[in-house]
């Protein structure tokens, strides 16, 4: 079995001076160091008036994340033992001219109501990208106008949400302010799948993709039961959408023009991605005492992007060690974590379609 050692952690937060703070903090579930994100949700709370709060974390590396009124969002990685009582997390005070500011329009000019502004920064530790500021749940205002709080010095990618249209996102810095941003009409493509080089045998079974946008790098997923399906909601430019075919036995990619960010491009596209028969990893994880290593999740890499790979090529280990992933070339690089305290994966080579074995040594 998987022993996960897990510790009850003061949690502080505190300005420069070490003064406490209300801050919103956040912090990924145990064991989810280098994880598929989407899948192991990040949890969040605001400490109490003293600035402090008491979680549950795995024994290990723990990032946590912390955002409070006045203050530059900050992450940091700690080494939590089993029996470490507290930490400190310090947000340094923003100046006054640590603002970013401006207003959001519609693809028609109007004034984009309720708009959800959010800005980020970099990667965390985690891999995903760190969200520094946003919007509250009120969105814009009337006249579409937002104000973030975040360093003067940090360039941006500001992302909006709106039902009405899709943002960029746009690499800004708050030295831009006043911003006067512009929506695009939201895309919505069409995806249909060419089954010609596989057998006839087997049509159903769900059909997981990713979208993934050249440009910016962003990347949408999702399930579909049947094809032809729709994937809604995109920006403009051009798009690779993969699909794996667990039913069909099949996988394969294609590029999406979804047209410029303007107002008159059309809104809707088409695009037909070709399977051809798809190459699984056959996995079995187990420690050197025999016994299986379960319930641990483990991705394999080929050509495809890493973004992609982790979407597409992961799989969760049973309570006999075993899993199946897919991988888009013959042969796979086996990614997994045996424990919680593990910043780096442990690495596997291994050939498709014949099933493997791996020893993991305490």
């Amino acid at each position: 079995t998987l022993a996960l050692y897990v510790a009850r952690l003061q949690v502080f937060a505190t300005d420069e001076r070490g003064e406490p703070l209300k801050a919103w903090l956040t912090w990924p579930e145990p064991g989810a160091q280098g994880f598929p994100p989407g899948r192991n949700p990040e949890r969040g709370t605001w400490t109490d008036e003293q600035g402090s709060v008491e979680i549950t974390v795995a024994a290990g590396l723990v990032e946590l994340a912390g955002r409070a009124a006045g203050h530059a969002a900050t992450r940091e990685l700690f080494h939590v033992r089993a029996d470490t009582r507290s930490v400190e997390l310090r947000l340094p005070e923003l100046r006054p001219e640590d603002e970013l500011y401006g207003t959001i329009l519609l693809p028609d000019g109007r004034p984009a109501e309720g708009a959800s502004v959010s800005a980020s920064l970099g990667f965390a530790h985690s891999r995903r990208r760190f969200e520094c500021a946003s919007t509250d749940e009120r969105g814009t205002g009337p006249d579409g106008s937002f104000r973030l709080a975040m360093p003067r010095d940090e360039a941006l990618e500001l992302f909006v949400a709106h039902s009405e249209g899709t943002s960029g996102p746009w690499s800004v810095s708050p030295t831009d302010s006043p911003l006067v941003l512009t929506l695009a009409p939201a895309r919505t493509l069409r995806v249909e799948l060419g089954v010609d080089a596989l057998t006839p045998e087997v049509r159903s079974g769900a059909l997981e993709w990713v979208a993934h946008q050249r440009e910016s790098g962003r990347v949408t997923h999702g399930v579909a039961d049947r094809a032809p399906f729709e994937i809604t909601h995109l920006a403009p430019g051009l798009w690779d959408i993969y699909v794996v075919a667990a039913g069909l036995a099949g996988a394969g990619t294609a590029t999406a023009d979804l047209g410029p960010w303007s107002t008159s491009a059309r809104t809707a596209a088409a695009v037909l991605v070709p399977l051809a028969p798809a190459h699984w990893v056959d996995a079995r994880l187990r420690w050197s005492d025999g016994q299986p290593l379960a319930d641990t999740w483990l991705h394999a890499r080929g050509t495809w992007p890493e973004e992609v790979a982790q979407l597409l090529g992961s799989a969760r280990t049973d309570s006999t060690g075993h899993a199946r992933a897919f991988c888009d070339s013959p042969r796979a690089t086996l990614l997994f974590w045996p424990d919680s305290s593990s910043a780096e994966p442990e690495r596997a080579e291994v050939l498709c379609g014949t099933p493997a074995e791996l020893i993991v040594h305490h």
